[in-house]
């Protein structure tokens, strides 16, 4: 991704800021392209064009007040200087994405099924349910806290639970077993028809 491409506001990017994020936004972008054929800048710009990436140091939860790494709103997402990982991008843009096509969250709140029809992420009598309480791998997962700077969102609605899915996706990094295979699945081919590919 050539940085004049991107949008950047707030306090001064660093080197030790874009490295990250441009790690993290190529791969997005090489994820996206397996499912579009087209190049990783490509399938980037086609889905994240014109998001605006900003730094700050005030940056903080608007419930809690404790300072937060990322956050998404529409057309921006923002980071606390200094906490940014490739992860951390990818569960933001995530975010992003969920924005954009919000079909993706009610989906989620339907629920994700394993094969043998038990739920594995979804409602449940009317209430979020992540991970249906199961713990990594059984939730999918490769870990609960697979790498350090990162770990899955402890926040209990489809929104973290979308993120942490797309991050998974980007990274190709859910869990060598059923319930892995089936967030893959059920994120890929969601993707590809969102995308209309």
């Amino acid at each position: 991704m050539n940085t004049t491409d991107l949008i950047l506001t707030g306090e001064s990017w660093t080197s030790a800021d874009m490295c990250p994020l441009l790690t993290g936004i190529d791969a997005v972008g090489s994820a996206l392209s397996g499912i579009t054929g087209d190049d990783a800048d490509a399938a980037y710009k086609a889905v994240f064009g014109g998001v605006r990436f900003e730094l700050s140091w005030s940056l903080r939860n608007r419930f809690t007040g404790k300072p937060l790494n990322g956050h998404a709103q529409y057309g921006k997402v923002s980071f606390r200087p200094r906490k940014l990982t490739p992860f951390l991008v990818a569960h933001e843009l995530g975010h992003i994405f969920s924005m954009l096509y919000p079909e993706t969250l009610k989906l989620l709140w339907k629920g994700i099924y394993l094969p043998d029809g038990e739920l594995l992420t979804g409602a449940i009598a009317g209430v979020y349910s992540r991970h249906a309480g199961r713990h990594a791998p059984d939730n999918g997962f490769q870990s609960d806290d697979w790498k350090a700077g990162y770990k899955l969102s402890s926040i209990n609605n489809e929104s973290e639970d979308f993120a942490d899915t797309f991050r998974g996706f980007v990274f190709n990094d859910f869990a060598d077993n059923i319930a892995g295979a089936t967030l893959y699945a059920w994120i890929y081919n969601c993707i590809k028809v969102w995308l209309q590919v």
